[in-house]
């Protein structure tokens, strides 16, 4: 990418003329804002500045203009970019190649608790620099390994899909994550390129008429790259597919826009077991909440919930939940929504 001189007035205003030309003569509803700590090579209050020009030029076009950022650092350096007016970042901790990531969280792996304590401090850090401010959070994207490698079953890849769908802020789906595409880097010197993570959206098994072709043509090994065969179409003629759970998640979670905003505590503390494959937490925003439950766990667990009734339930076990005088019994890989 080339490097601009946002010190040069000119530069400036070519840029913008580029904003009006997608925003105002296009109709473009937002921008994902790539490497925003290069601007200026890791200078965070120059960058912090520029971000902050950006995001006031593009509401001039459009005042619901939208802009996300990609800085792939430390939680402690991406929380500083919040001093900008850009409202949110992606969240790399969260992420397949993360310390805590939600894969290693669904599978069992991480301790429930140290991923939530970490949401929630990185969320009252943005809070506290800005009130507008929000995490945008994912699981993979074009320059990572496909997170489908990292589950053993449809079961854990459904309960990271739960956790994502229900964490504050922005949740982001890289494509074929609903159908647990495959495509991972080539470890070869001759290719060590991102091809195989970028591969072909596969939209059917049969019909192949509209499907993407391959962009390096020349490439052979692409088509014999390891991947799955069923695609979309597929998947949504069955009623328990992976696919069929992402729409089941995110149309709960449109039900509750307020997540977005949503500050959260940690209610590990108080669910009165010794399972660390649980995870429970608040998310509020003014006068409206949930309470999130999440059962990583390969069997049924009990916890203590304060609350009132079950409003949702995933059952990804197809086990129905039972909430009784604050005890939730919750089944394997799945998720329970309480007020």
């Amino acid at each position: 990418m080339p490097d601009f001189n946002y010190d040069c007035e000119k530069v400036r205003e070519q840029i913008e003329d580029i904003m009006r030309f997608w925003i105002k003569d296009h109709g473009v509803k937002g921008f994902r804002l790539d490497a925003v700590k290069y601007f200026y090579y890791e200078d965070t209050t120059r960058n912090v500045e520029i971000l902050s020009w950006l995001e006031e030029t593009a509401h001039k076009y459009d005042p619901n203009f939208y802009m996300v950022g990609e800085c792939w650092s430390a939680a402690t350096v991406v929380n500083n970019y919040h001093n900008s007016s850009l409202d949110s970042f992606f969240r790399f901790e969260g992420s397949y190649e993360g310390a805590i990531s939600i894969p290693n969280v669904a599978k069992g792996r991480s301790k429930s608790s140290k991923f939530i304590d970490e949401v929630v401090n990185n969320v009252n850090s943005i809070k506290a620099k800005n009130p507008n401010g929000y995490p945008s959070y994912f699981m993979s994207n074009h320059d990572m390994n496909r997170a489908a490698h990292s589950f053993q079953n449809d079961n854990q890849a459904k309960a990271a899909a739960s956790l994502l769908a229900f964490l504050p802020g922005t949740s982001y789906m890289y494509y074929g994550e609903e159908i647990l595409m495959l495509g991972k880097r080539n470890t070869s010197p001759d290719d060590y390129s991102d091809a195989r993570r970028r591969l072909p959206m596969i939209w059917s098994e049969s019909d192949k008429v509209g499907e993407c072709n391959f962009p390096e043509t020349n490439r052979q090994d692409l088509n014999n790259n390891e991947q799955v065969s069923k695609g979309v179409y597929d998947r949504l003629d069955e009623n328990f597919s992976v696919l069929k759970h992402y729409q089941k998640v995110i149309n709960v979670r449109n039900k509750y826009s307020f997540i977005k905003d949503a500050k959260v505590t940690s209610l590990i503390n108080d669910l009165d077991t010794e399972f660390t494959t649980v995870m429970a937490y608040k998310l509020y925003s003014d006068d409206d909440y949930i309470i999130v439950v999440h059962n990583f766990d390969t069997q049924n667990v009990e916890v203590t919930v304060n609350g009132s009734e079950i409003v949702e339930s995933i059952n990804t076990s197809h086990q129905i939940p039972v909430y009784e005088n604050n005890k939730l019994t919750i089944g394997s890989f799945s998720t329970v929504i309480i007020k």
